[in-house]
């Protein structure tokens, strides 16, 4: 539950923790956050390439999940695999574009920096409030790179300065077989990324000196309602498993932007400082999951409708889940297998040892908060791998990865008293 003192955020980002923080000289760069917010036209071969990313890998982790909710952030994976891309050469970068969904001649320069800024604010909000308070709201976009002191010789100085110059890529140097202090850490900086609302994360390193470098993304979303709801009564929401009992939070929304679509009911609010929440109520006994297929076309609809309108309040922690076996088990085995990092590396073999994402979130009537942690881990290899044994899964349950799910932003709510 959101207590009524806290304010809202929706968020994704990076790693974060409650541990002691670490020696200012261990951060060599640090990304300022801007004061105010500025917009862009996002590219369409971007607003393409993530809408894609998302239609392909969100079914999978939502059938994973053992939890009857689940949430996944495209975007922080999208971003995590874009820092990594500009390491990454020949065959490796070849099957990181088709999970991005990029053309090879996509060039990150002339995009990326200016989508990034304006993805990387916080400001005061100007709504009236009964208490005055120094609450910020925004967007928190951020890229960190922690590497191994033992390898700094061998990561090409070029990779940092594009990680820094275009993706906005905070670096530090840490030690990896220092296991509780690295931890720690990166523990500590997430927890800063997502204003503590991630404060335990649990990094996954190896400590036996093979560890070269960690990518992480912070994508963190802010924001209130720029017209609350009102707060009412438990009433009966219809799980899979059983009538339940919960809040709920709605009101009569004149003007408010609804899609009437073929697979589904829609409803949009917007944030104060313009991030909108879209409800999803799927037609014809389709599973909420369903609708990914449409996102696209769905959020591109609707016209001012009067809604009468009721949701759940939500306060869902979702799981700390590997992407790894998901990925291979779609194709994508070279970056984990015989990987060609040679724009990020020199004199050292490596290969991707684990993609992870973590997510949470809020909502209730005074406005929304959540958070997404991307972790891509590099590790050395003694020599070239031997190519893996290639599979290719025909059949639908020959995909399910077992017991586990990965969250996304698009979240699919089966029983909202679930936390």
């Amino acid at each position: 539950m959101i207590k009524k003192a806290a304010p809202f955020v929706l968020s994704l980002s990076i790693l974060t923790g409650c541990a002691p923080a670490a020696p200012a000289s261990a951060f060599l760069k640090k990304v300022a956050v801007s004061p105010t917010a500025t917009t862009v036209q996002v590219p369409s071969d971007i607003h393409a390439s993530i809408f894609a990313l998302a239609k392909e890998i969100t079914p999978a982790y939502f059938s994973e999940s053992k939890k009857q909710n689940q949430i996944f952030s495209p975007l922080s994976l999208w971003t995590a695999l874009g820092v990594l891309r500009e390491g990454a050469a020949g065959e490796t970068r070849t099957e990181l574009d088709q999970l991005m969904k990029l053309s090879a001649d996509f060039d990150s320069s002339k995009v990326i920096p200016d989508l990034s800024k304006s993805l990387n604010f916080m400001t005061a909000s100007k709504l009236p409030k009964a208490k005055p308070d120094d609450s910020k709201y925004g967007v928190l976009l951020t890229n960190g790179i922690f590497f191994d002191q033992r390898f700094a010789k061998n990561i090409r100085s070029s990779f940092f300065e594009t990680a820094a110059s275009v993706w906005g890529t905070e670096t530090a140097q840490v030690d990896f077989t220092k296991e509780t202090e690295t931890k720690s850490l990166i523990r500590q900086w997430v927890s800063d990324k997502t204003e503590q609302f991630i404060a335990d994360y649990d990094a996954t390193f190896a400590t036996d000196g093979s560890a070269i470098l960690n990518i992480y993304n912070v994508l963190f979303l802010k924001d209130l309602w720029l017209e609350p709801f009102q707060k009412l009564e438990n009433q009966t929401f219809h799980a899979p498993t059983g009538d339940v009992s919960v809040p709920f939070m709605g009101r009569l929304a004149e003007g408010a932007h609804y899609v009437d679509h073929s697979k589904a009911q829609a409803v949009a609010f917007p944030g104060e400082q313009g991030i909108r929440v879209w409800f999803m109520l799927p037609k014809n006994e389709l599973q909420p999951v369903d609708l990914v297929a449409d996102l696209d076309g769905i959020l591109a609809g609707g016209a001012p409708t009067y809604v009468n309108f009721k949701a759940p309040v939500l306060d869902l922690d979702g799981e700390n889940l590997s992407l790894k076996d998901l990925l291979e088990a779609k194709g994508y085995t070279k970056m984990f297998h015989s990987a060609d990092l040679s724009r990020m590396l020199d004199g050292v073999n490596a290969e991707v040892s684990e993609i992870k994402q973590k997510t949470k979130l809020q909502m209730d009537e005074k406005g929304f908060k959540a958070a997404a942690v991307t972790e891509i881990g590099i590790l050395e290899t003694s020599g070239p791998a031997d190519p893996p044994v290639e599979f290719i899964a025909d059949r639908p349950y020959l995909i399910v990865i077992e017991y586990q799910g990965l969250p996304l932003f698009i979240a699919q709510i089966k029983q909202p008293s679930e936390k």
